[in-house]
């Protein structure tokens, strides 16, 4: 295989071509920066290194001069000691030193000549000076001053040729600066010029190389999307021989087998989905299909009738716009936040929808459904129709509501006949005959509560209980509902303990329906605590709201009836010796008065280890005016 034909086959050959490229101009670039950095730094050198070496003799000639002048001087008034010798000679030697320096450095036009005058003239100083002294220690005065004259003059010309070597050697260092700056810019312009030349290359080749890459990339691309977007007959047209145009002749294959599966499918897609219709129209109960925005995608002719006002479709519109109850919106919004069947209590699912002159009602049913199983693309709801049960309902309610009014009466005159007997209002009785006596009227008393309790529970699922709703002071709510039990708690050795409730907020609540719901939770917890035992009430405040708690160490209930508890006539069967024989409707009524007031009620318990009821009422935003909480 030729180099032209890896290079047509092998995308791989076509990318490394670029780098390659890219490399060799990068190399290019890298070495023209070399060679101009070397001549940079040879105009450095001849700067830094020659001119430096003459400058620095230069310094060290002169030092030395200062410092023989100074030894000199001391001499010729007279301080003729050792040391100044020792510094005059140990001077003449640097001296010389420095100028043995300069001739071995000399570098540029005239240093020479300056240098061999130098050489001289210190000679003739250094002499001048030498025999100058030797007359003065011959106290020839006159011959002393001929040759000092003579090294003075020496010493100036001295002077001069110095200072003419520094000229010399900095005039070719400003030579030397201006030269280096020219070369320096000539590397920078040639470097910028080779950098910018290489950069279009570059990006010329690169160009190229990368649209022999992406021309039949781009091509691909556009025919996945058609194909996306559901045209099954798009060709990718790749004519590259490389990886790009092998991935082009699969995609075109796999386009084929889709479009081929596609039309031996459909008609089974047809049929499953009349099959689904069917089966929804099928059905009685209304249906209605929601996707994840909660806009209605299939409605069965069931929920068409019952939510469509006036035979207006329901299709395409938000579930809002046909249907505006907050129990199914929220059932449709928990389903597709949770994507489970969102569970909820009792008959809070149930909704009434006018039809006519009559109400029809329904059990609210949600499901989410997915393609993936992941998240909840839609949800599902079914209307369970429970108009008959809801009535049959109102007739047990009604029923025993008018059973309870005519019992009323009858059982008041029984409590008062049996009271009249016991007193012997209508003749003496017998022992016997008072004892059986006693049990009428207890057994009728029972039945007045349980005739009471189901009056109330009648009126509130009716809605025809009054509440008078106030703030409410909770420390007189627990004051007044436990002062009444206070002797029972102590007849049965129970401790009862009532917290501090002075710095809670007053509630909304109605204050004598307060009362009744304490007075049913403590008889509840004083009934299932053995003596010994305590039962506590205390109160905690919670955003917005206050939580009042009645806690005993009694039996406890077992799980599996927890549920239960506040049923109408449930009565716990798990512990026969405290079994009191109630008709099981207090914790029932207590529920209702609870919700009633838009409160919620909850329990814990562990049985063996005692039980926890506890309800929450709205913190009132306003303190009651005198005692008004106390209606």
């Amino acid at each position: 295989m030729t180099i032209i034909d890896a290079f047509k086959k092998s995308l791989r050959a076509k990318i490394l071509l670029g780098y390659f490229v890219v490399i060799g101009i990068l190399m290019l670039v890298g070495l023209w920066t070399v060679l101009s950095s070397i001549a940079i730094n040879r105009a450095v050198e001849a700067i830094t290194i020659d001119s430096y070496r003459s400058l620095a003799a230069v310094h060290g000639m002169l030092n030395s001069l200062d410092k023989m002048n100074m030894a000199q001087s001391e001499m010729l008034l007279g301080n003729d000691t050792a040391g100044n010798e020792e510094l005059y000679l140990e001077a003449d030697k640097g001296f010389r030193k420095s100028l043995s320096d300069a001739l071995r450095n000399i570098t540029y036009p005239g240093e020479e000549t300056a240098l061999n005058d130098i050489t001289d003239f210190y000679d003739s100083y250094f002499n001048g000076m030498t025999n100058t002294r030797a007359f003065i220690l011959a106290s020839d005065e006159q011959e002393a001053g001929l040759r000092h004259k003579e090294a003075v003059n020496a010493y100036n010309q001295l002077m001069l040729k110095l200072e003419e070597l520094y000229t010399i050697n900095q005039d070719y260092m400003v030579k030397s600066t201006d030269n280096a700056r020219s070369i320096t810019s000539r590397a920078i312009n040639s470097a910028s010029l080779v950098s910018l030349i290489g950069l279009i290359v570059a990006l010329y080749l690169g160009y190229k190389v990368s649209d022999v890459i992406i021309a039949p990339t781009k091509l691909l691309t556009e025919s996945a999307r058609k194909v996306a977007q559901g045209d099954l007959s798009t060709v990718a047209k790749v004519g590259s021989e490389d990886e790009i145009g092998i991935l082009a002749k699969e995609f075109n294959h796999m386009t084929g087998r889709l479009k081929e599966y596609e039309e031996a499918n459909v008609d089974k897609l047809v049929t499953e989905q009349r099959k689904s219709e069917a089966i929804i129209e099928s059905i009685a109960d209304p249906i209605i299909v929601l996707d994840k925005n909660m806009y209605c995608q299939k409605v069965n002719k069931a929920a068409q009738t019952v939510f469509g006002h006036g035979g207006e479709s329901c299709l395409g519109k938000h579930l809002m716009e046909f249907m505006d109850d907050k129990v199914v919106l929220e059932a449709a919004q928990k389903c597709l936040e949770t994507n489970r069947v969102p569970s909820f209590e009792g008959t809070k699912t149930i909704i009434s929808v006018r039809n006519g002159d009559d109400s029809k009602y329904f059990r609210v049913e949600a499901a989410p459904f997915s393609a993936t199983g992941a998240k909840a693309q839609g949800v599902i709801l079914y209307f369970a129709d429970v108009t008959y049960f809801k009535e049959v309902d109102q007739l047990k309610t009604d029923f025993v509501s008018t059973a309870s009014h005519e019992f009323r009466t009858p059982l008041a005159s029984m409590v008062l006949a049996s009271e009249l007997l016991l007193e012997e209002k209508a003749g003496d009785l017998t022992e016997k005959q008072k004892k059986l006596t006693g049990i009428i009227r207890e057994d009728c008393s029972r039945l007045q509560e349980l005739v009471s309790e189901l009056l109330d529970i009648s009126k509130l699922e009716a809605g025809k209980m009054e509440f008078h709703i106030v703030p409410v002071s909770l420390p007189d709510v627990l004051t007044s509902a436990s002062v009444s039990l206070v002797p029972l708690f102590k007849d049965k050795d129970v401790e009862l303990a009532i917290d501090d409730a002075s710095a809670m907020p007053e509630v909304e609540a109605d204050f004598k329906k307060l009362i009744l719901v304490l007075n049913n939770l403590l008889m509840n917890a004083l009934r299932y605590t053995d003596a010994g035992g305590s039962v506590r009430v205390g109160a905690k405040a919670e955003d917005g709201f206050v939580r009042v708690s009645v806690t005993d160490t009694g039996i406890g209930i077992p799980m599996s009836m927890q549920k239960k508890v506040f049923e109408k006539f449930f009565q716990g069967r798990w512990d026969e010796k405290h079994r009191t024989g109630g008709a099981g409707m207090g914790l029932a009524l207590v529920k209702e008065i609870v919700e009633a007031m838009s409160g919620r009620i909850e329990l814990e318990s562990e049985e063996g280890r005692g039980s926890k009821f506890s309800f929450t009422l709205k913190a009132a935003s306003k303190p009651s005016k005198g005692g008004e909480g106390r209606s």
